[in-house]
């Protein structure tokens, strides 16, 4: 049976026009696909309006209401007749449970991991109804997935899956009779039927475990833009879509913020021969992400400002390890991935006058290419050069030169893409 998992963006849920789009492209996939998996974000603004609620308490009642009203508009201009009726009941209810927490928040001002992850679980089992209700107005075979298939352990915030029992849901959901399914992303749910997540970006996570466990060719993440950008274009206004890049340097780039992806979302993927397509719904590019390692040598270059100074006195503890362990306490409240480039910023007496400049790709590990990047830093006031990864190398610059380096350093990273 020919199987594939599409993954919507959130930022591509927000208006009618979007979900026309998407019907269109589940059509077009229906027609060299027997089933469909589509996993789905929380619409557009919705897990920020949830976690401000569990931080603003007072006005938690507010910030859902505002949520219900946003999602009713849109969810009367994607669907009709007895498929809204079935939807708007259906949404209602979600509500009436999130205003009961909502309630309690600004009550008992506290709340436990295990409703925290209740609460945000919320926002993409609503997208999941308005997912299903556009479809299914649109005439498509969809069924809408009542029982999360990703078994989880009950790690709150940041859920390990159980990748043997929910490849056995998963095989179950893929028998039914309709073409299309829906599964929302984010969300786990534990043994005991708790909900759990999975951590800030789980959705893209989710579609690759997903992939995985059911044995799919080909992933399709959609997205707002035309696949991975060699940089951000508020920044690089020549910034050009990245035809392919391995999942290590899909993993690095994402790492410093050119697009924020899960921690662990190639995880799963690397060594197989699995694709992911990073589509953006407006624009015809896209970016081919897969265990190949191939050229362009440099992929990209992302900035980071948010430089800390950790010491660790411990001898035993390594990079990978902290890394993984400032994710867990710090990835959520950030709303960003925690990266170690280096373990002390030498020289740095203020680190929040420095800028991070990372270049990505296979060929930071290679003598040419490596010198090449390194003509161009000898022109600039460097405090450090920290090799991070085979695949990634940072350079630590004071802010007021490290605008007009990237910008060089991107100009050559253009040069090789093109």
């Amino acid at each position: 049976m020919s199987i594939e998992v599409i993954k919507i963006g959130g930022s591509v849920l927000s208006r009618p026009k979007d979900y026309e789009l998407i019907i269109d492209k589940i059509k077009q996939e229906l027609a060299n696909n027997e089933r469909l998996v589509l996993v789905v974000s929380a619409t557009k603004n919705t897990t920020d309006d949830l976690i401000r609620a569990l931080y603003d308490r007072k006005n938690a009642s507010h910030l859902v209401n505002l949520i219900y009203k946003r999602t009713l508009e849109l969810l009367s201009k994607v669907s009709t007749g007895d498929v809204f009726e079935k939807a708007f009941s259906e949404v209602s209810e979600l509500a009436t449970q999130m205003e009961r927490i909502a309630w309690s928040l600004a009550v008992l001002d506290t709340i436990t991991p295990r409703i925290s992850d209740y609460f945000l679980s919320f926002g993409e089992r609503i997208s999941s109804v308005i997912m299903w209700s556009a479809l299914k107005s649109a005439g498509l075979r969809v069924a809408k997935v009542r029982d999360v298939p990703l078994i989880t352990d009950k790690n709150y915030g940041n859920a390990s899956i159980n990748e043997e029992s929910s490849a056995k849901k998963l095989r179950q959901l893929v028998t039914m009779d309709d073409k299309v399914m829906i599964v929302p992303g984010f969300i786990g749910i534990s043994e005991d039927g708790d909900y759990t997540t999975l951590g800030r970006g789980g959705s893209d996570y989710s579609a690759t475990i997903i992939g995985k466990l059911l044995g799919v060719k080909t992933i399709k993440m959609i997205t707002d833009v035309p696949g991975l950008l060699s940089g951000d274009p508020r920044i690089f206004k020549d910034a050009h879509t990245i035809p392919q890049l391995s999942f290590e340097e899909a993993a690095a780039l994402s790492t410093f913020g050119a697009k924020k992806f899960h921690p662990k979302t190639f995880d799963p993927l690397i060594g197989s021969e699995i694709n992911v397509n990073i589509e953006g719904l407006y624009d015809n590019a896209y970016t081919v992400v897969n265990s190949s390692i191939r050229d362009p040598p440099l992929k990209g270059v992302a900035l980071t400002k948010r430089l800390f100074n950790i010491r660790v006195n411990r001898s035993d503890v390594t990079l990978s390890k902290l890394t993984r362990e400032l994710n867990t306490m710090f990835g959520s409240f950030l709303g960003s991935t925690v990266n170690v480039i280096t373990d002390e910023l030498k020289g740095v007496e203020n680190p929040s006058n420095v800028i991070g400049v990372a270049v990505v790709g296979y060929g930071i590990s290679k003598k040419r290419i490596y010198s090449e990047i390194i003509k161009i830093a000898s022109d600039y006031e460097l405090f450090s050069i920290v090799r991070n990864s085979d695949f990634i190398s940072t350079f630590i610059i004071p802010e007021k030169e490290a605008f007009d380096f990237a910008l060089q350093i991107h100009d050559k990273v253009i040069s090789w893409i093109r």
